[in-house]
């Protein structure tokens, strides 16, 4: 398959991985805020990205059942569905069944990223990582931008109901247009044999700095992210102007995994690394109220500094994908 077609398939599959990271991670907190929801409850709301941590519980269904694209599909519908229901909820005072209903979305969407992630891995040649992680990182930034950006834009306009309903609206687009995909074909003797080799690769040389260094790559960054966009409500910005305000780290999660189990091994590192975002998210509230913005700020600036002393270790783990058969 040319390379020109390979990085539109990555384009159109990495805006559908980003579009419900921004609806949960960009959109959720102005939505709460304006609604009236406290910062400690807007924190706590991080634990809905759960889902991004624990799939590498489920990541070997992926790997095992069906096709990856197949599973990218089935996804977006539940994202359609879900997100559709979301507005018919009381946000000013959420309830069990709007946590459901955004938990569902968190889980759809964590599913949808092990099989993208794994499809794309499988789909690209060896050489040609470099050119795919620069699509699939503007494509995934555009998502954020368009969810996180451009809903939040067109809030104050049409009403936060109608905006999550051309949420779903995408999503349903996306279903369709991700039917289509090329196959890509894995072996059915590896798809069946996932846990021998996920265990060979845990035991590597390194494993545990690498794990320590996925773990606090961005814990800064993670640890403000809540707190940004209530920050901006708080200083008098309206939703509108939040609206407008709104790729070497994957190329090394590539980089790590194998080809034929990365739906699993992709899954193991990502999900440590949502773990961090979730955690740090999910207290970010609570500190901001005891702390005040600006002190808090101050102290996630240094939060990162400790996985830049893990670098000599975890770059023996980056090998020459050249080594690695093609199965497309």
């Amino acid at each position: 398959m040319p390379l020109r077609r390979k990085l539109a398939w990555i384009a159109l599959l990495y805006f559908a991985e980003g579009l419900p990271f921004g609806l949960i991670k960009e959109v959720l907190p102005v939505y709460f805020k304006v609604s009236g929801v406290s910062l400690t409850d807007i924190g706590l709301a991080s634990l809905l990205g759960l889902p991004w941590t624990l799939k590498v519980v489920w990541s070997p269904l992926v790997d095992r059942f069906g096709e990856r694209r197949q599973w990218i599909t089935a996804c977006l519908i539940a994202l359609a569905l879900f997100a559709s229901l979301t507005p018919f909820f009381d946000a000013g005072t959420p309830t069990a069944g709007l946590w459901a209903v955004l938990l569902t979305i968190t889980v759809a969407s964590a599913t949808q990223d092990v099989a993208i992630d794994a499809y794309t891995i499988g789909l690209v040649d060896p050489g040609e990582e470099g050119d795919a992680n620069g699509v699939r990182v503007s494509a995934y930034r555009v998502a954020l931008i368009a969810s996180g950006g451009g809903l939040v834009l067109l809030a104050p306009l049409i009403g936060w109901t109608a905006a999550f309903l051309i949420a779903a609206a995408l999503f349903v687009g996306l279903a369709f247009a991700t039917y289509g995909a090329p196959r890509v074909v894995v072996p059915v003797e590896e798809r069946r044999r996932w846990l021998a080799p996920m265990r060979r690769w845990l035991l590597r040389p390194g494993a545990w700095a690498v794990f320590l260094f996925v773990l606090g790559y961005k814990l800064g960054d993670a640890a403000i992210g809540p707190m940004i966009k209530p920050f901006w409500i708080d200083r008098g910005l309206s939703v509108a102007e939040i609206g407008l305000v709104s790729a070497v780290f994957l190329a090394f999660l590539m980089h790590v995994c194998e080809k034929e189990h990365a739906a699993v091994q992709y899954a193991a590192l990502s999900a440590v690394f949502a773990l961090s975002r979730d955690v740090a998210g999910a207290i970010s509230g609570w500190a901001t109220t005891r702390l005040g913005y600006t002190s808090y700020f101050v102290l996630t600036f240094f939060l990162a500094f400790p996985a830049l002393a893990l670098l000599p270790i975890v770059r023996t783990w980056i090998h020459d994908r050249d080594t690695v058969p093609s199965r497309v």
